[in-house]
């Protein structure tokens, strides 16, 4: 058994050290393609750029400076620096009206930096971003290099968004593959949906910008854990659908498919039982979608697509996902326009049990905001470890914006409510209150301390009182204040409910009947 033992040690060993092997190879490759791509990162000056100075990247034969300008009269001067070295003049040579990317030729000597130009990436690829929001008109500082992903890209406009950081002084800066190459110009609008910045991309340039040098041949070779994550949107993305409301026709928001029913669930609040709503499915189909019912704990929805054939339902996670485990955001904001494909935003699981009053959710650096709000967050296996909202309900679905971090709810807990919903029952919210005020502080031997009790409900009425320490309630043992909170959870109102004290070294059982929370 030693011997069995220690060839599974090994094994895990090797394993463990392959992977590292690979993620340090890709870690290094991003660090050689940053290293391609910052000297070649200009700041230009004299532009009509919103009151900043823009970003640039001298491109191949090293006169030429990519950027992104507010309209600019051919000829219009500029000045052009990049750090450690004097600063040129130049002249606006090209601009193209539909999305501001503009040309600049530099005077005389030709920039020694320059960078090369690659295919336009796919959705759920990795790309290098960068700006150059420091500095002087001698370009002190240096530029800011970034990582993000293709989160979606519109085949009509060669428009793509970007799930990574921007500031206003990254406005013209250059969007790289994983090789370092230049595939796309970073632009000066967010969506309005999303929140995620625009990029436009090089291809869809050439015929307006001809100044632009064809890509090299040669697709980028992967970075692992970027094409786990893009195979397994892939997996879902069948299963991710578009849904919009009458009374708002035109504000999409995404669900997933939960079984093989045609049921969809969804995290948009406020949608009445019995109410219709138009689905459009990723392959281009348009169903209705009848409400049926919510839990409002968890303000998860559950729709009926009406018609035959219902779509594959996605594969749910049985355990939560892992801290610090990688996981892509999928939602659908596309509504009719199915070209655009998923929107992809990736990150990693920052924590399984960030708490408010109703759940514990699940918490991640992947981008979540109206778009893809009622989505999916799936891990490196195509799974779905919960259902993609903001905290609350929050207000970020009607503003559209994001602030780094995301929520999804984790699946289990819905799953018991499943039939309920398919009945068209809304599971009502009504949490249940013993009436007492706690103390934070560490108890010794555990439990949590009842510093006063509050006059007239449910604790005073079962004969608590203050200075008795709680050590369980139902099968719960409790050990501190986090376990009393997963206890009380999923109690609501007036069940009746046993809980065990600590009184004067001597343990007495009470089992009060649970008021309404307030709120």
């Amino acid at each position: 058994m030693r011997r069995l033992a220690a060839t599974g040690v090994l094994l895990l060993l090797g394993a463990a050290a392959a992977a590292g092997v690979r993620a340090g190879e890709a870690s290094a490759r991003s660090a050689a393609a940053a290293a391609r791509l910052a000297p070649a990162v200009v700041r230009v000056f004299g532009l009509p750029a919103g009151g900043f100075p823009a970003t640039g990247v001298v491109l191949a034969d090293g006169s030429l400076v990519l950027t992104w300008s507010r309209p600019a009269e051919i000829g219009h001067r500029v000045r052009v620096s990049r750090p450690g070295e004097s600063g040129r003049n130049g002249a606006v040579a090209a601009r193209d009206a539909a999305t501001g990317v503009t040309v600049v030729r530099v005077d005389g000597e030709p920039f020694p930096a320059r960078i090369a130009v690659g295919p336009d990436p796919e959705t759920g690829e990795p790309v290098l971003v960068a700006g150059h929001p420091y500095g002087t008109v001698r370009g002190e500082g240096g530029p800011a290099v970034g990582l993000g992903v293709v989160a979606q890209r519109d085949p009509a406009t060669g428009r793509a968004l970007l799930s990574c950081a921007v500031n206003p002084g990254d406005y013209g800066g250059p969007v790289a593959d994983r090789e370092g190459r230049l595939v796309g110009v970073m632009l000066a609008d967010q969506d309005p949906v999303s929140g995620l910045p625009h990029a436009v991309l090089l291809g869809a340039l050439r015929s307006r910008l001809p100044l632009i040098p064809e890509a090299e041949s040669g697709v980028a070779e992967p970075w692992p854990v970027h094409e786990c994550l893009r195979r397994a949107v892939q997996v879902v993305w069948p299963g991710v659908v578009s849904l919009a409301t009458e009374a708002e026709p035109d504000k999409w928001f995404s669900g997933v498919v939960a079984d093989d029913q045609g049921g969809v669930l969804t995290t948009r609040p406020g949608l009445p039982s019995g109410s219709k709503l138009v689905a459009v499915l990723p392959g281009g189909g348009e169903r209705t979608a009848l409400v049926l019912g919510t839990v409002e704990r968890f303000g998860v929805t559950l729709l009926r697509l009406e018609g035959p054939d219902p779509p594959v339902p996605v594969r749910f996670a049985e355990e939560p996902p892992a801290v610090g485990s990688f996981v892509a955001g999928v939602g659908n904001p596309n509504g009719r326009e199915t070209g655009r494909g998923p929107l992809v935003t990736v990150g990693v699981v920052g924590g399984v049990n960030r708490s408010d009053r109703r759940y514990d959710a699940v918490v991640t650096d992947a981008a979540v905001n109206r778009g893809n709000a009622g989505g999916v967050l799936v891990d490196l296996e195509g799974r779905v470890v919960g259902l993609l909202t903001t905290l609350n309900g929050s207000t970020l679905l009607s503003v559209g914006a994001n602030s780094g971090v995301g929520f999804a709810i984790p699946f289990p807990p819905i799953a018991g409510h499943l039939e309920a919903l398919r009945r068209g029952e809304t599971v009502a919210w009504r949490p249940g209150y013993l009436g007492v005020s706690l103390s934070y502080e560490e108890v010794e031997g555990g439990g949590v301390l009842v510093e006063a009790v509050v006059p007239g409900l449910p604790a005073e009425k079962a004969g608590m009182r203050a200075g008795d320490v709680i050590i369980s309630v139902g099968d719960s043992r409790i050990g501190g204040f986090e376990d009393l909170r997963q206890a009380f959870l999923p109690l609501r109102e007036g069940e009746q409910v046993k809980v065990v004290i600590r009184r004067d070294g001597a343990e007495q059982t009470f089992e009060p009947v649970l008021a309404l929370r307030p709120e």
